[in-house]
C-alpha cells in the first residue's frame, strides 16, 4: 500500500461504525460513477445466452429429465 493508504486505512480505524457506513456508502457510490459500456454489452450477452440455456433446460428441470 501507499503511504497514503496508509495513513487513511489508520484514520478509518479511529471512526465510529456509523462514519465507518457513511464512508463505505460514499465508496460504493463513487465506483458507479463510471460507466464502462464494454462491459455493459458483456453482461447483456451473457444475460441474454444464460436465457437461452435456462429455457433449454426449464422443461427437463420439471419434468425430472435433466
Amino acid at each position: 500500500m501507499t503511504a497514503t493508504m496508509n495513513n487513511v486505512m489508520s484514520e478509518l480505524e479511529t471512526l465510529s461504525t456509523s462514519e465507518k457506513g457513511m464512508i463505505a456508502k460514499y465508496l460504493i457510490a463513487s465506483l458507479d460513477e463510471k460507466h464502462d459500456e464494454d462491459s455493459t454489452q458483456a453482461w447483456a450477452t451473457l444475460a441474454k445466452t444464460d436465457i437461452k440455456i435456462y429455457n433449454q433446460v426449464k422443461p427437463k428441470l420439471f419434468h425430472g429429465k435433466v
